[in-house]
C-alpha cells in the first residue's frame, strides 16, 4: 500500500490491487497465513493496550498526578501507538497490508480520528 501526504498529514492510502483483467488464483483471506493472522491480532491488541495507556497518562496529567512522569509516559505511549497503527495501516513483516481499498479507508479514518 502507498500513503499520500498533504502538508505532512496523511490524507490517503491506496491498497495494492490486481489489474482489472487479472484473475486471482485464491481469495485474499486464504492468502494470509495463520501466522500473519496471529501477528495482526497481536498487533491490534498491542494498539489497544497502548491507547489505554496513553489515555490513562493523559488523565493523570489533567488530574495533576505525577505530572512529569505522566507526560513522558504519555508521549512515549502515543509514539508507540502511532508506530503500531502504521504497521497495520501499511503492513509490516508478516502483518499484511489492507487487502482492499475499503479496509484501507476504514483504517485511515481511524488514523485521522486518533
Amino acid at each position: 500500500s502507498t500513503g499520500v501526504r498533504k502538508h505532512g498529514e496523511l490524507v490517503g492510502i491506496f491498497a495494492t490491487q490486481l489489474p482489472p483483467d487479472a484473475k486471482p488464483i485464491c481469495s485474499v483471506l486464504n492468502a494470509i497465513s495463520s501466522q500473519s493472522w496471529s501477528d495482526a491480532i497481536a498487533e491490534v491488541n498491542n494498539q489497544r493496550m497502548l491507547v489505554q495507556k496513553a489515555t490513562r497518562m493523559y488523565l493523570q496529567v489533567i488530574k495533576g498526578v505525577d505530572v512529569q512522569e505522566s507526560r513522558v509516559a504519555f508521549v512515549l505511549a502515543v509514539g508507540d501507538a502511532t508506530a503500531s497503527f502504521r504497521k497495520t495501516l501499511k503492513g509490516y513483516d508478516s502483518i499484511p497490508a489492507p487487502p482492499t481499498q475499503a479496509i484501507a479507508n476504514v483504517l485511515l479514518h481511524a488514523w485521522n480520528q486518533w
